[in-house]
């Protein structure tokens, strides 16, 4: 299991947005959205 808690901390301190994470990365905001609310998500590459 992969906790993301570190990364949404992360975008907060640097006042960086889920929207411009997803953007950057190019990942849907559903994707960003589950990672969140610590939901499953698969990323395919």
């Amino acid at each position: 299991m992969i906790l993301y808690s570190g990364l949404l901390q992360k975008l907060d301190e640097k006042g960086l947005t889920k929207t411009a994470l997803a953007k950057e990365l190019g990942i849907s905001s559903r994707t960003v959205t589950k990672i969140g609310w610590r939901e499953n998500c698969r990323l395919r590459s």
